[in-house]
């Protein structure tokens, strides 16, 4: 599964590369401004806030975070042992974490290809 995940990030980053995004735009779009929490509608009534919260929300992923901590019951530990729970926890954090971290820069390839690849100039 790991080795297919890298597949797939390497995939997106090659045709990221082919796609050719402005990267000034990329990095501009990174850093939010005062027209991502305004109340002005965009494009089928949305505001950008509620994109952006959206994006968010995807990378989050609820069922990610729920799979992590089911994983983490599943560890045999000493529940008596203070420093077996703070490992537990400690590996559990790190878990979920680097997993976030992934599906967010999976999900801003993706973002960023299909921009670079359907913009049409509105």
């Amino acid at each position: 599964v790991v080795c297919l995940i890298f597949v797939n990030i390497f995939e997106f980053v090659y045709q990221l590369a082919l796609s050719d995004p402005n990267c000034g735009d990329v990095l501009k779009g990174l850093v939010p401004t005062g027209e991502t929490f305004s109340s002005t509608h965009s494009i089928g009534g949305q505001t950008p806030l509620t994109g952006a919260l959206g994006i968010i929300g995807a990378t989050v992923m609820p069922h990610n975070l729920y799979l992590h901590s089911a994983v983490s019951q599943t560890r045999k530990i000493n529940r008596t042992d203070e420093d077996e729970i703070a490992n537990a926890v400690r590996f559990s954090t790190w878990d979920s974490n680097i997993q976030l971290t992934l599906a967010f820069f999976v999900n801003s390839l993706l973002l960023i290809m299909g921009v670079a690849v359907f913009k049409t100039g509105a």
